[in-house]
């Protein structure tokens, strides 16, 4: 049986902030689970499967206004590009999609020919994922397949990858507000780092618990639908005993070189709060290391008490974590691929 480290009074009184509200007889960990098979057994089932498949690319609802899929395609894919844009990447960086659903950005990703490891508490969903990399028959110039992409069932929330299967980038990209107790899932994501990782967390922000539609989804699939103020995930950053964070303003489109414009965008960046956008470091100083920014000033945390004493390690049963021979798979893939550059370096 699984077993955890008490709460600290600290730690069950923001949990209680962000639960409160909600349905206390829900198992949201089972509704996770069956989320794939309900939607799929919905009327639209087939456009859902399909939608997975190639999201982001087009909505579950072929009625949606193309304008609004655009928005849509273009926030999200802006998130990926501007993630890629800001990182200090080599060809030996690993990345860890956390809650990877059917692995659209796991998918991009290793496109890039970057070696990715996608979890996902679903099989399901890893299937979905799975499926989704077997229809690209193009996967890279050098490639037909992706054996830099390893994909896995995992509950992140429960324990660390295999220390063996360390990444250096972990991507939440509207993942964090799944968990049930989003501090733990953030040390134990913390846990599956390398020294000097850092966590990159992409959600929407809100001062309230939720909307009408996420109030809608909650209760059609009991998947949980609750995202976070800015001031509730700095708490969880703080008491998940990381080094320090970066908050961003996710800033996209094109400008005409007007005053009145510049001020707008000038007020957005440093008052809008609607995305909580931010980049964490497991040491201090791992921002300035891994990001290529300038103007960084990164918020120091201080690490308490009842943060450290939480991070002892948590006895749970297995859930299928991360094996040896998908890990060797992946290593293998990085090593051909550095041998292959270098070689390349030499005929030059």
């Amino acid at each position: 049986m699984s077993s955890k480290t008490p709460l600290s009074d600290a730690e069950a009184k923001l949990l209680s902030e962000l639960n409160a509200g909600l349905p206390q007889d829900v198992d949201w960990k089972q509704g996770a689970l069956d989320y794939v098979a309900n939607i799929l057994a919905q009327e639209n089932g087939a456009a859902q499967r399909r939608f997975h498949l190639i999201k982001p690319f087009h909505s579950v609802y072929p009625e949606t206004p193309i304008n609004q899929q655009l928005t849509e395609f273009t926030r999200e894919f802006s998130h990926c590009l501007n993630l890629l844009s800001i990182l200090s990447v080599s060809s030996q960086t690993r990345f860890l999609d956390v809650a990877c659903g059917s692995g659209w950005l796991a998918h991009f990703l290793a496109k890039l020919n970057l070696t990715v490891v996608g979890i996902d508490i679903s099989p399901q969903m890893i299937e979905l994922a799975q499926e989704r990399l077997a229809l690209d028959q193009i996967a890279t110039v050098e490639l037909d397949a992706f054996p830099h992409v390893g994909l896995y069932v995992h509950d992140i929330e429960q324990q660390p990858i295999d220390p063996g299967a360390q990444c250096d980038v972990a991507v939440l990209e509207s993942a964090l507000h799944h968990f049930v107790n989003p501090i733990q899932t953030l040390r134990n994501i913390a846990d599956s780092l390398s020294d000097d990782g850092v966590i990159v967390i992409l959600e929407a922000a809100s001062d309230q618990q939720g909307d009408a539609y996420q109030a809608e989804i909650m209760e059609r699939y009991d998947t949980l639908e609750r995202p976070y103020s800015r001031e509730q995930l700095v708490k969880a950053l703080n008491l998940a005993n990381l080094a320090e964070y970066q908050f961003f303003y996710p800033l996209n489109g094109f400008f005409p070189p007007v005053q009145s414009v510049a001020d707008g965008v000038h007020y957005r960046i440093l008052n809008d709060h609607v995305w909580n956008t931010v980049i964490v470091a497991k040491q201090s100083g791992g921002l300035a290391r891994n990001l290529k920014v300038e103007g960084l000033c990164p918020v120091v945390m201080n690490v308490t008490n009842a943060a450290k004493s939480s991070r002892s390690p948590v006895a749970v049963e297995s859930t299928g974590e991360i094996g040896l021979k998908g890990e060797l798979a992946i290593l293998r893939a990085t090593a051909q691929r550095i041998v292959r550059k270098s070689i390349a370096k030499l005929k030059r």
